[in-house]
């Protein structure tokens, strides 16, 4: 008889899609904090643009606390229904409430107005997103299953973006809707979608028993101190913070690019509807040269290709609308490549933790990570919405003369940001060579455990 294959898949197809529906009406949210909502404010409601980007950066500083207690918290917790399922439960009516007041606020709003009600979403992001990213990891302890479960997860939240942004480009086409119509629209479809698909996977799939272990004992500064002892985990949080607040910086900034020096914000949504399908379209081709070369290769790569075609952007003021659309469209190729392929390296530094200690601290590892990066988008539309006011930009410009530090930060923002990781890509040591080394180091421990004979795995792994 075969010996029973360790990757075979234990969870029906079915629960597998069922885990990844939630995403489809969730990722619409996602998308108009940076992409929508700053130019909405500034250019609807009459709201300063640096101003408006300063308090979405301020309401991530809160991540810093929310993030680590409610992991805290929901891996402590125990009900009848779990642990995870509670906490998504109270952030559901949050996130309702938060989206409808943000996307849809009153004719007359303040500055605070937009404090508290984006901080308020973010809180519900908090506690909806990682009890749902614990609760995948925790329905299958089989690597291949769980790669399959992020990938519905992932991929059902592509299709849910795509869905908002279709809906949003129709309402321009249709009848000349204005940005405050499209994110009208993109709130009634996650306020519709998000609360039931997530009845439906919570009442459809049910949560795994805790496990305890004597790990979760320790305290969480301990935890991060030995994380941080990881240089490579070190190099990439830098690598994804720079490439992050760069690239999300310059998405704050299409619609009023497209508005005061094109004057046709209505092509918004299309625009970026095209941008993530090309992105998407891409990833195979990253796909495939990560395999040909190395991961860190290619993702330098992309940046070099990135950088550059963003440098071109400034010089096209005054030129035409077709011309800065095919540039956008041509530097979200290299988006695709920093989405999969960053993410895909994060996993394997932290293969280096579990060989030296192990031990697997996963879900520490993705919350701090998890943390950077919102820090990282909070920063990016930080810079990018208050650099053109020091440069003398005012929303009440118009035409090129006006606007011109737009174009100027919408170019040289990513450029720079790009182009900074390139020396730390470059001196990548984590190759495929020493990574294979790793993951043989962490199979003879796995093995000598299952035998119950003890053993260290040296430091130079």
């Amino acid at each position: 008889m075969n010996a029973p294959n360790p990757s075979h898949m234990v969870l029906a197809r079915w629960q597998r899609a069922v885990y990844g529906l939630p995403y489809i009406g969730y990722s619409v949210a996602t998308l108009p904090v940076v992409a929508f909502v700053p130019a909405f404010y500034a250019s609807d409601r009459g709201l300063a643009l640096g101003a408006v980007g300063l308090m979405i950066a301020l309401t991530r500083l809160t991540d810093a606390v929310t993030d680590p207690l409610v992991g805290w918290f929901s891996d402590r917790l125990r009900t009848s229904i779990g642990r995870r399922k509670p906490v998504i439960l109270a952030g559901l009516p949050l996130f309702c409430v938060s989206v409808w007041m943000l996307f849809v606020p009153p004719e007359k709003v303040s500055l605070s107005y937009v404090f508290i009600w984006a901080a308020l979403l973010y809180l519900s992001f908090t506690l909806i997103d990682l009890p749902f990213k614990s609760f995948g990891a925790e329905l299958s302890p089989r690597y291949d299953e769980r790669a399959e479960l992020a990938g519905w997860r992932e991929g059902l939240g592509l299709f849910g973006t795509l869905l908002g942004l279709i809906a949003a480009a129709y309402v321009v086409l249709d009848d000349g809707g204005s940005l405050g119509d499209q994110m009208f629209v993109l709130a009634v479809i996650a306020l519709i979608f998000t609360p039931f698909f997530f009845a439906v996977t919570l009442s459809l799939l049910h949560e795994p028993p805790a496990e305890d272990a004597a790990a979760r004992d320790m305290p969480l500064y301990a935890k991060v101190r030995l994380i941080w002892r990881n240089g490579p985990y070190r190099l990439l949080l830098m690598i994804s913070f720079l490439l992050l607040a760069s690239e999300f910086g310059a998405s704050a900034l299409k619609a009023l690019v497209l508005e005061h020096v094109f004057a046709n914000q209505d092509i918004f949504p299309i625009l970026l509807l095209t941008e993530l399908v090309v992105m998407v379209a891409s990833i195979p081709f990253w796909l495939w040269l990560s395999q040909r070369y190395s991961k860190h290769q290619a993702v330098a790569m992309a940046v070099i290709w990135g950088g550059t075609i963003s440098l071109f952007i400034p010089l096209i003021a005054g030129a035409s609308l077709t011309l800065f659309f095919a540039l956008s469209v041509l530097k979200a190729t290299a988006v695709g490549a920093i989405t999969v392929l960053v993410n895909g390296m994060a996993a394997d530094v932290v293969d280096i933790d579990m060989a030296r200690t192990g031990e697997a601290r996963t879900g520490v590892y993705f919350s701090l990570w998890g943390m950077v990066n919102k820090g990282a988008v909070a920063l990016g539309v930080l810079v990018a919405t208050n650099l053109p006011g020091f440069l003398g930009y005012r929303v009440s410009d118009t035409g090129v003369d006006g606007a011109w530090t737009l174009l100027w930060t919408l170019g040289l923002v990513p450029a720079l940001g790009f182009f900074s990781t390139i020396p730390i890509l470059l001196s990548w040591r984590l190759t495929r060579e020493r990574q294979s080394r790793i993951r043989a180091a962490i199979d003879r421990r796995t093995a000598r455990r299952h035998a119950q004979t003890p053993s260290a795995v040296p430091e130079d792994v």
